[in-house]
């Protein structure tokens, strides 16, 4: 299972936490350099079960969520996330 961290551009999110339950459980991949188009952010993250995001920094329309066919779970930081598209994610299940 691949979790990715999105836009962590001050290089924090993995001394935030307590991660050690997920070792070998769970790969985690960082980005820290937001994705140059939607195209880039489909091609990162084809693989990933679980996207952690940053806010709003990366905008997730319905077009992005029907590219990432293994994403399971998308979560954010944060109390709601403008960008998600939440009909799409809906649909998803």
């Amino acid at each position: 299972m691949q979790l990715s961290i999105l836009d962590d551009y001050q290089g924090v999110a993995l001394t935030m936490a307590d991660w050690s339950p997920l070792v070998g459980r769970v790969e985690i991949v960082v980005e820290r350099k937001p994705f140059a188009d939607e195209d880039a952010a489909a091609r990162v993250l084809a693989g990933s079960e679980i996207v952690a995001a940053m806010r709003e920094r990366t905008p997730f329309p319905r077009s992005l969520v029907e590219r990432l066919p293994n994403l399971k779970l998308l979560n954010t930081t944060g109390m709601r996330n403008a960008s998600f598209d939440l009909a799409a994610l809906r649909d998803r299940g």
